[in-house]
């Protein structure tokens, strides 16, 4: 084993057969960088962290002729679900919810709506959870809306997918997601941190194509469905203490990423708020989104995670993103 130290930041190397394991820890929070060597054998099972070595292993993982780019001739891939979870939604009892605090958001929640931290009550167990709430006042459009998301979000079943546990019903319709708890940051403020901690280092190669593989996944499977995100972009990455990625949608409540929404007028004359610097420009022009569009933002991500969280088009204002 061989260790490095700083005033900061300490890492060690363990060699597990043919992969490599790094630790580094950030903070309070230790986290493996994963290094795998492309065509070799997997570790045996009672190797630790054998689970996130499968994840990038050919015989757990289906490689799709259509995903290629950057991992089109390697051992990684893009996993497939052959099965999904399309239970009804579910419906949660408001006396197993207990509402902590209002998350303040400059933005209003397309349809109208409220954000709140929460825990879910199950059996013996409290779960963090997010909920998004309908105003009560909300028209009637953006109630069918609204549970018409309800109805999609709690049929989506993804390892890289936030998930929806449900909805309540009282005070007002309310929908449930799986929260991030304290050793949870999104992916910009963990790349932002590995950056102040070894500002010297960029992350190993094969942690960010860890994390390119995980978010193609999620994306393929949403892709598969007809659905796209509209907000594909470090911040909405979740990235939990041994590397896995959650995507979430759930930016645009942050205060602190306030700024990266630009009020602008669309088709039609409609004025809305849009992540410019990761849109393509039919979605700026036309307000025009499909799988495409979230195929570009996916780009812009990946920029993203190789500059190690640098803004896009830092040097331009965002009227010269516009007019660009």
């Amino acid at each position: 084993n061989q260790t490095e130290s700083s005033a900061s930041t300490t890492s060690s190397e363990i060699d597990i057969g043919s992969s490599h394991h790094r630790y580094a820890t950030i903070g309070s929070s230790t986290h493996p960088y994963l290094v795998c060597n492309n065509g070799e054998k997997s570790p045996s099972h009672n190797t630790k962290l054998v689970s996130t070595t499968n994840l990038l292993r050919s015989p757990p993982i289906i490689q799709q002729h259509h995903i290629e780019g950057i991992c089109g001739n390697s051992s990684f891939g893009t996993r497939r679900l052959f099965t999904l979870d399309l239970n009804q939604s579910q419906f949660v009892p408001s006396q197993n919810i207990n509402i902590k605090q209002r998350i303040e958001n400059q933005h209003q929640i397309v349809g109208g709506g409220e954000i709140y931290q929460g825990e879910l009550q199950v059996n013996q167990s409290v779960i963090p959870i997010t909920i998004r709430r309908l105003l009560s006042n909300a028209s009637v459009q953006s109630k069918i809306s609204f549970f018409n998301e309800i109805s999609l979000l709690t049929t989506l079943c993804h390892p890289n997918i936030i998930h929806a546990y449900g909805f309540c019903s009282e005070p007002s319709i309310s929908l449930l997601i799986e929260s991030s708890d304290a050793t949870t940051i999104d992916l910009y403020q963990y790349l932002q941190h590995y950056k102040q901690a070894q500002p010297m280092e960029t992350i190993l190669y094969t942690t960010t194509v860890f994390f390119a593989v995980q978010i193609s996944a999620a994306l393929a499977y949403l892709e598969s469905l007809n659905i796209y995100h509209r907000d594909i972009a470090a911040r909405n990455c979740l990235v939990t203490t041994d590397l896995n990625i959650k995507l979430q949608d759930l930016a645009m409540c942050n205060e602190m990423y306030a700024d990266d929404y630009v009020l602008i007028t669309v088709a039609n004359d409609i004025e809305t708020r849009r992540p410019i610097r990761w849109c393509a420009w039919e979605t700026i022009c036309l307000n025009r989104y499909t799988t495409k569009s979230d195929v570009f933002s996916f780009g812009v991500l990946l920029w993203e995670i190789l500059t190690m969280a640098e803004r896009p088009h830092c040097l331009f204002d965002d009227d010269q993103v516009l007019l660009n």
